[in-house]
């Protein structure tokens, strides 16, 4: 979120200084899968919206980091038969392109896990964490190793000893530095 909100402030033309206290992708973010995938679902705004975002960030990451970007499809198994019959319903609300496949249509997969049959959605894909956080955080000035609380004094920001009107505070899976009326999610 840091890196992803860096890039576009430097994008609208603001003066961006991006500071970490371990390193690029050091925490969670660095292990992450990073797969793009649509959401299944029974419709809804969450669906929409988050749909939205998939064909967004397919476009984003073909254009702007074609080099860690990896269009190689994505197949969704049910796992039982309860499950086959939720897939169906997802059918009537998938806004995206897909095909229904069979054992037969993907031989790669073990004919036992294929019984109820899958999506299979060619647009899928999935990026390279560390080459898509360097080419977003090319031109930005950055800071590492800096484990300091951000204060409020005169009117600005302090983070050690660089200071801003306005700051991002982006904390992936730790706690806020500092206490103001955040929503966890």
């Amino acid at each position: 979120a840091g890196i992803s909100t860096a890039y576009w402030l430097k994008e609208a033309g603001q003066k961006v200084l991006l500071v970490d206290k371990k390193g690029l992708l050091a925490g969670a973010s660095g292990a992450a899968g990073a797969f793009l995938s649509p959401r299944l679902g029974k419709g809804g705004d969450l669906q929409r919206i988050t749909n939205e975002a998939y064909r967004f960030a397919l476009d984003f990451y073909a254009k702007t980091v074609p080099e860690g970007f990896f269009q190689k499809g994505l197949v969704r198994i049910p796992k039982d038969a309860k499950d086959a019959e939720t897939f169906e319903i997802y059918k009537a609300h998938l806004d995206l392109p897909y095909q229904w496949c069979e054992a037969e249509d993907v031989p790669f997969i073990a004919p036992d896990f294929m019984q109820y049959g899958a999506f299979r959605f060619d647009h899928s894909a999935f990026v390279d964490p560390m080459t898509v956080a360097k080419k977003l955080i090319s031109g930005i000035d950055t800071v590492w190793g800096i484990d300091a609380k951000p204060e409020r004094r005169g009117g600005c920001w302090h983070v050690g000893k660089y200071s801003a009107k306005n700051i991002v505070l982006a904390a992936g899976a730790e706690k806020l530095p500092v206490a103001i009326p955040y929503i966890t999610i």
